[in-house]
């Protein structure tokens, strides 16, 4: 499959399926794919996954277990051999099996690609139950894709109606909810009662997509073992709140408590009027935010590297130090060293390197900024050098930890009112 379109996922879901999975019912239908277990990726043909006892054997990791026929809850445990657990007829999950399944975090990664994901938004756990146990009732706030390795069971599904694109945990039918429940559940909680339920039989290769929030439950038929990847991507919430603290924190005003907010009185009342006024400006600060920041959150450092244009913004780390040679070489280079902590014992160097006196101009020029600024500045002040010449020094420089490439976006002068003092005070230096 070297060379082919989303890989993975047609090795999951089979060649048509793939397509299908991805037009008609990603992320937002439950799908179910059956076919031959020899076409699943090779990580998940493992010898580790080869049987329960396999797993057990190698396995140091969390556990939880359950009693499906008699319980909906699932306990935590550690420091207990799987197979003892497994010898008692109990449902077990092996919460994350990367570390003991070679090859798994490769494909995860190569997943998260497929999908558009942002890295670590995966995770392997494994289940196994004897035969008629399995998980009772409950929904997750993950997209879920169960792979049936071994034996067989029933997996039942069905939509949960009361909170659409549920967010936070697990959920079983009555059970105790968390903070986060109550916000998105203003007309009662989640039950499963006169609920229709689907069901997919689960043999050895079949996958099954779950959209998040949807009741499931399980029995196996006979003794099971099955893989569970959990899809958990930031929310927009989450990416938004994230950018708007990077976006905020460049304001003075935003930085100071609210002093006095549990006093009585007057200082009640100060702290109630300065929290008026940062209301009063947020939406005006909240125009420096754009979509693409909130895509670009969700890329990894590097793809921000690779997409550096003369807009990307920089900044020297105040704990790197450039060293440079007393001597020229004989082809007329100066070796540099670029040091982390140069102050403190066994400091880290971080890059050595031979560069012409041009490019020695640019490290120096880098070097003496204090403050932020732009590839287009580099350009400006070296416009000598084609722009990729300089794009990949950049990218050496942050590699090296010598600059950061700034990862959020920047607040607008006139929405920051310390902005113009910063500059004046600037300028009296």
């Amino acid at each position: 499959m070297s060379g082919t379109v989303n890989p993975i996922l047609k090795a999951l879901f089979t060649p048509s399926g793939a397509e299908e999975f991805l037009a008609r019912f990603w992320p937002q239908r439950a799908f179910v794919a059956h076919g031959d277990p020899a076409r699943l990726p090779a990580p998940l043909r493992a010898k580790e996954l080869g049987s329960v006892e396999a797993l057990a054997r190698c396995y140091r990791g969390s556990l939880r277990f359950t009693h499906g026929r008699k319980s909906e809850r699932m306990v935590q445990i550690d420091r207990i051999e799987p197979a003892i657990l497994y010898g008692m007829d109990l449902t077990l999950q092996f919460e994350d099996i990367v570390p003991y399944v070679p090859g798994t975090r490769e494909l995860l990664q190569a997943l998260e690609i497929e999908l558009g994901l942002n890295e670590g938004a995966l995770c392997l756990s494994a289940f196994a139950s004897p035969k008629t146990d399995g998980l009772g009732c409950h929904y997750d706030a993950q997209d879920l894709i169960s792979i049936q390795l071994h034996g067989t069971k029933r997996f039942h599904y069905a939509p949960m109606r009361e909170i659409p694109n549920p967010y936070g945990t697990q959920y079983v039918p009555g059970g105790r909810p968390f903070d986060e429940l109550f916000p998105q559940a203003p007309n009662g909680f989640p039950d499963n009662k006169n609920v229709a339920f689907d069901t997919a039989e689960m043999q050895p290769g079949t996958v099954l997509f779950l959209p998040r929030g949807t009741w499931h439950y399980t029995e196996a038929g006979t003794p099971s073992l099955s893989l569970s990847i959990m899809i958990n991507p930031p929310s927009a919430a989450d990416i938004l709140l994230d950018q708007l603290n990077w976006l905020l924190l460049q304001d003075s005003d935003w930085r100071l408590p609210l002093y006095g907010a549990r006093a009585d009185g007057s200082m009640q009342e100060a702290a109630r009027s300065r929290a008026a006024q940062l209301l009063s400006r947020l939406p005006g600060q909240l125009t420096s935010l754009s979509p693409d920041d909130l895509i670009q959150a969700m890329h990894p450092m590097s793809d921000r590297l690779r997409r550096i244009t003369p807009a990307s913004r920089f900044q020297k780390a105040p704990n790197a130090l450039l060293e440079v040679s007393d001597n020229s070489s004989s082809r007329g280079t100066r070796e540099i060293r670029i040091r982390l902590d140069p102050f403190t014992p066994n400091s880290l160097h971080t890059a050595r390197l031979e560069i012409s006196p041009e490019a020695l101009a640019i490290f120096q020029w880098i070097g003496d900024r204090g403050g932020i600024f732009t590839g287009g500045e580099l350009q400006v002040a070296f416009p000598k050098f084609p722009f990729e010449e300089l794009k990949k020094l950049l990218i050496g420089l942050v590699q090296a930890q010598y600059i950061r490439i700034l990862w959020y976006a920047s607040l607008a002068p006139g929405e920051r009112p310390d902005a113009s003092k910063a500059r004046t005070t600037h300028v009296g230096h």
